[in-house]
C-alpha cells in the first residue's frame, strides 16, 4: 500500500512540475507581451494624431458659433468668462464632429461679433 502511495506521488510530482514549467513560459509569454504593448501605445497615438482633418466651411462655424452662444445663455456663463467659454465650446464642437481645431487669432475673429450684446 505504501509503495502505491509513492508512486501516486511520485507521479503527481511529474504533472505538477511540467505544468508549472509550462505556466513559467506562460508567465514569460504574457510579460513579453505587455512589453510590446507598452512600446507600440506611443506609436499608436502618433498615427491617430498625424490624420488630417478638415476645415470647417465659415456656414457651419457660424452655426457651432450659434450653439455654444445658446448654449452659454443656457448655462448663465457671465459676460467676463463668455470668450472663453465660446472657445472652448467652439473647438468642442469642430472637433467632435470630425474638423480641424481653430487657432487662437479665427477664433478671437469668429467671437468679437457673439460679444456684442
Amino acid at each position: 500500500m505504501i509503495w502505491i502511495w509513492n508512486w501516486q506521488a511520485s507521479a503527481y510530482d511529474e504533472v505538477f512540475t511540467k505544468q508549472k514549467e509550462k505556466f513559467k513560459m506562460t508567465t514569460l509569454n504574457k510579460i513579453i507581451l505587455c512589453a510590446l504593448f507598452t512600446l507600440m501605445m506611443p506609436l499608436t497615438v502618433i498615427a491617430i494624431e498625424d490624420v488630417d482633418l478638415q476645415q470647417a466651411s465659415e456656414k457651419t462655424l457660424k452655426e457651432f458659433a450659434l450653439v455654444c452662444k445658446a448654449d452659454a445663455a443656457e448655462d448663465e456663463v457671465e459676460f467676463d468668462e463668455l470668450a472663453n467659454y465660446l472657445a472652448i465650446c467652439i473647438n468642442d464642437e469642430l472637433e467632435s464632429n470630425g474638423y480641424q481645431a481653430l487657432r487662437s487669432e479665427a477664433l478671437d475673429k469668429l467671437i468679437k461679433p457673439l460679444l456684442k450684446p
